[in-house]
């Protein structure tokens, strides 16, 4: 598997401990139009925190959909901080958090 990706068992070993340092809690990679990977940072509950980084800048489009969704908290163009509520609870990070903290930090 390492071949396929092109990494050394040296190169691997360094990631991992990295994503575990961070306290990543699982990879998802996606080929979609957006190609990107998001990294599951934390679960609360049913919710799950994550951070998804694009492999280039997000298009306008792309940014449009970020700005209207409150799961969502763009940190910039290859990256957005995202809230996927469980079966209970809050589904996204609400109008609040979000609105603070784009107060303070301009993504775009």
């Amino acid at each position: 598997m390492l071949l396929r990706a092109g990494l050394s068992q040296d190169e691997f070993e360094g990631i991992r401990k990295r994503l575990k340092n961070m306290g990543c809690i699982g990879i998802e990679y996606s080929q979609s139009m957006s190609e990107r990977l998001s990294i599951w940072f934390r679960r609360v509950d049913m919710g799950l925190y994550s951070y998804n980084i694009y492999s280039r800048p997000m298009t306008d489009e792309e940014k449009n959909e970020v700005m209207e969704h409150y799961e969502y908290i763009p940190y910039n163009d290859h990256c957005v901080f995202e809230y996927g509520g469980g079966a209970f609870g809050p589904q996204t990070f609400g109008a609040k958090p979000r609105k603070d903290f784009l107060a303070h930090h301009q993504p775009w």
